[in-house]
């Protein structure tokens, strides 16, 4: 759904919330990721950047660029917070949400059979 409300925040004109709604999707794929393995993030100061870190810890190197984009992302998120964000481009938000989806298929259970 984030990447579906992203792609319409592109469309509309609006690079930067487009770029947090990928942010998020891929945020939440990590906490699944997390989950998955039989981790619980807590919330508090730093659980954003800890969920990124820790993706790549269960996942592995193989991801590591596209959680470094993400990271790129969450601070960009946090700058738009206080009003001193960047815009982001059309490149750039292509792909994030490339990594997002990699993230998203890693977080889905495999399945059985």
């Amino acid at each position: 759904m984030d990447l579906d409300l992203a792609s319409h925040a592109a469309g509309s004109g609006d690079p930067e919330r487009a770029m947090t709604l990928v942010y998020e999707a891929g945020l939440r794929a990590c906490i699944a990721i997390l989950a998955k393995a039989g981790y619980r993030l807590r919330s508090g100061e730093g659980h954003h950047r800890a969920a990124l870190e820790a993706a790549v810890a269960v996942v592995g190197d193989e991801i590591e660029i596209g959680i470094s984009r993400l990271d790129d992302a969450r601070r960009r998120r946090n700058q738009s917070l206080y009003g001193i964000g960047r815009p982001a481009g059309a490149e750039e938000l292509r792909r994030l949400t490339a990594d997002a989806k990699v993230l998203m298929a890693r977080a889905r259970p495999r399945a059985t059979g």
